[in-house]
């Protein structure tokens, strides 16, 4: 007699269950639950240096802000092809900017059709409002941000020998 033992619910079974039940004609719709990513930054323009540094700015302090961001900062791809990829990888929330967007965030739920715009410290306020373990104060962002790129770029090092290590010397 053929004999199968099973010791439990594997992960890999349970994202097979997660895509085969949530998905739609163009992919999949993560549940925000278990989702990998958030947000779905989609950078468009980007060859724009003003659009680079804004989409940059708005990925720092949205990780800052501690949400789990995927950022498309590919410039050799088309709108429509960056749009695509976002339905089809089905993050939570996709989040546009673009010359179009006008200084503003363009903010469509994966699981919706409706878009809606935002400013950033709109979108910021609106996460705090369903996340009450974040508290960015409104006068604030450009501090966070600051504070984000400083903690990212600081190393504790207890000797001389510790900081010519992570300098990259002998």
């Amino acid at each position: 007699f053929p004999v199968m033992g099973c010791y439990g619910l594997g992960i890999s079974r349970v994202m097979g269950v997660i895509v085969e039940t949530f998905n739609d004609e163009r992919g999949i719709v993560w549940p925000e639950e278990v989702a990998p990513f958030k947000v779905h930054l989609v950078g468009l323009d980007l060859e724009d240096e003003d659009i680079m540094s804004e989409a940059t700015k708005t990925y720092k302090l949205l990780q800052a802000d501690g949400i789990e961001v995927l950022f498309d900062d590919r410039i050799e791809v088309s709108a429509g092809q960056k749009f695509a990829d976002a339905d089809l990888i089905g993050i939570p929330i996709r989040v546009v900017i673009s010359k179009k967007t006008e200084g503003r965030l363009e903010v469509k739920k994966r699981s919706e059709k409706d878009t809606h715009f935002y400013s950033l410290q709109n979108l910021l306020k609106k996460h705090q409002q369903l996340d009450p373990n974040v508290s960015v104060a409104e006068d604030e962002p450009e501090k966070v941000l600051t504070e984000a790129v400083q903690t990212a770029n600081t190393r504790r090092v207890a000797s001389a020998e510790k900081i010519r290590k992570e300098l990259g010397g002998d």
